[in-house]
């Protein structure tokens, strides 16, 4: 049939059920919603914090290194997943996962090593209740 414009049921029937893999830029998905709602959220709503944003709306993005990938050089970053601002002024960033993702706590460790006096929390979700691990390097 090779069209380009598809009804649901016409692609059903060409290729099959598709599944879509992996988070789709620029929308948070249910950890980072839950998170939203039951800790950011309430904490601006009782004036404990200026506000959040979702990082990859904002493009807020840390450069973390560079590496040589086939003779050209290729700048490293880590975007957080929000970042927060305190009565005070003061940014704190959070990185939530709800599984082990081997190469996004390699670049969350990078970023707080070289990125000092800024708070990072690393946020998972355990059945009930978030539990937040608050990692800072010490200014140099």
């Amino acid at each position: 049939m090779n069209k380009e414009i598809y009804t649901v049921a016409e692609f059903k029937k060409e290729f099959g059920k598709v599944k879509v893999v992996g988070k789709i830029r620029g929308k948070m998905n249910g950890l980072e919603r839950d998170f939203v709602n039951s800790i950011l959220e309430p904490r601006r709503l009782a004036k404990e914090s200026n506000g959040w944003s979702y990082c990859e709306i904002t493009g807020k993005r840390f450069i973390i290194g560079e590496i040589i990938v086939k003779g050209r050089k290729k700048t490293l970053h880590y975007t957080p997943d929000f970042e927060e601002e305190g009565i005070d002024g003061e940014l704190t960033y959070y990185e939530t996962k709800g599984h082990n993702y081997p190469e996004a706590w390699l670049r969350f460790r990078i970023a707080v090593a070289t990125h000092s006096g800024i708070s990072f929390f690393f946020v998972k979700r355990l059945k009930d209740r978030w539990v937040m691990t608050e990692y800072r390097s010490n200014p140099k």
